[in-house]
């Protein structure tokens, strides 16, 4: 049975939680300044767009599939473009590392400064304005972009095991046996990542929303 805002009761067999997530924000001293924005949104599109159409120095953290696409766009819009990623190589969770390689290169050949291993310390800024990103080893440059944090409240009232994502198995399925989750805020294991892996991708959530629709029609 569920609860509503609105006080509505709902009885049902089977749940599927496809909430999503939300975009995680740099947590270092100055991340709320006026000039620092993430992507998940339309609306957020649009503001970037708005934001950097007259910047030439843009300073990208996280080399993720957003943070990747997003220097591309810039390169294209002649774009002086800095890109940062704490872990050592670009999309280091999901792909293997000849892939990571390829793709680093690639998007060095156009012109984006790569810096990897390395964490933004602190946004220094003036009237509210980032004017340079000073990185854990000392040096700095200017802007910023991340991966999301999974929305996980319902899972918790549902008592779902969870990590850094709703755990579920090859089918969808939760801890829980008539709750499924798709969707890039679920952890699942494989034979080559096992302790878990929560996978930020468009293909990622099309194929789990396709698994878990088949499952819960007993296909």
């Amino acid at each position: 049975m569920a609860l509503l805002s609105n006080g509505t009761y709902i009885a049902f067999d089977t749940l599927a939680l496809t909430v999503g997530t939300s975009a995680r924000k740099l947590s270092c001293p100055g991340a709320v300044i006026g000039n620092v924005y993430c992507l998940r949104s339309i609306a957020d599109a649009r503001l970037l767009c708005a934001a950097t159409r007259d910047a030439q120095k843009i300073f990208v953290v996280g080399t993720g599939f957003i943070g990747l696409e997003v220097e591309s766009t810039l390169i294209r819009l002649q774009k002086q473009v800095t890109a940062l990623d704490a872990k050592d190589r670009v999309l280091h969770w999901v792909v293997p590392l000849e892939t990571s390689e390829y793709l680093a290169s690639v998007h060095v050949s156009h012109g984006v400064k790569l810096l990897t291993s390395r964490a933004v310390q602190s946004l220094v800024d003036e009237s509210r304005i980032v004017e340079k990103v000073v990185l854990q080893d000392g040096t700095s440059a200017v802007i910023v972009g991340i991966r999301s944090v999974p929305n996980l409240e319902l899972a918790r009232l549902l008592a779902l095991q969870s990590a850094d994502g709703i755990v579920v198995d090859s089918r969808s399925r939760t801890s829980q046996a008539y709750v499924f989750a798709a969707g890039d805020r679920t952890l699942f294991g494989g034979p080559f990542n096992t302790g878990g892996i929560r996978l930020e991708s468009v293909q990622n959530v099309a194929c789990s929303a396709g698994c878990d629709c088949r499952q819960r029609q007993g296909l």
